[in-house]
């Protein structure tokens, strides 16, 4: 209450002078700027104010539950002067506990409940489906991998027993050509032979043709020559 009498006297107090610096200073933007400083002070001062009552009552409420829990005999009351010497009834302390300690349980248990089922549950569920998920990646990753290395192992045998083959193929083709190509040269070298034996025998053939009619050409134009030479025919 005295914080709500002294936040409306203020209120009453700022709105006068507020009103009276803007009828006065309508075109006067610092003083504008100064006065809403203020406000936002004076507010921020009422704001700390009734901060600082809350906290006061949250510590007041705080003292009297453990108060409670514990089984004090009275309830928690502020601390007022000392007027003379305290009796120890008033300070015993009560070990049997209350029924506020049943009603603490039953809020713990109420709270642990709450928050297993509406947070810690879902972000386990979360947290098991992602390693599930996890996990089976890794597995389908692995029996990828294992494929992947059987087929290589596979593509690597073939390929080898395919170059071991043709290489085998290869020698063969080898030596048959080589067996060829020496057939060829042995007929080519004796067709080779009868040719220029052939050539041979025609050439001498034709030179002995050539040799003997030079030698009758040359006898019939000594002759001729003669004759012509003598003028009578020899």
């Amino acid at each position: 209450m005295q914080l709500l009498e002294s936040f409306r006297d203020h209120r009453h107090v700022a709105g006068p002078d507020l009103e009276e610096a803007v009828a006065a200073k309508r075109t006067a933007a610092p003083a504008l700027e100064v006065l809403r400083l203020l406000a936002h002070h004076r507010r921020e001062m009422l704001v700390g104010a009734v901060e600082n009552r809350s906290v006061v009552l949250f510590h007041r409420s705080l003292c009297y539950k453990t108060r409670a829990f514990w089984g004090y005999s009275r309830a928690w009351s502020p601390p007022a002067r000392p007027r003379g010497r305290v009796s120890r009834t008033t300070m015993q302390i009560s070990l049997t506990p209350d029924y506020s300690l049943l009603a603490i349980l039953v809020i713990f248990v109420i709270n642990y409940l709450v928050v297993r089922t509406f947070f810690l549950k879902p972000v386990n569920d979360v947290l098991e489906a992602r390693d599930t998920e996890t996990k089976t990646a890794e597995k389908l990753y692995e029996d990828a991998m294992a494929r992947f290395q059987d087929a290589t192992e596979k593509m690597e045998t073939q390929l080898h027993a395919a170059k071991r083959e043709a290489a085998h193929l290869r020698d063969r083709f080898r030596g048959e050509a080589g067996a060829q190509r020496q057939q060829m040269i042995d007929r080519t070298s004796g067709e080779a032979k009868q040719i220029v034996a052939e050539a041979d025998e025609k050439l001498t053939s034709d030179v002995k043709v050539a040799r003997d009619t030079i030698v009758r050409d040359s006898e019939s134009l000594a002759r001729l020559a003669a004759e012509r030479i003598l003028g009578r025919a020899v």
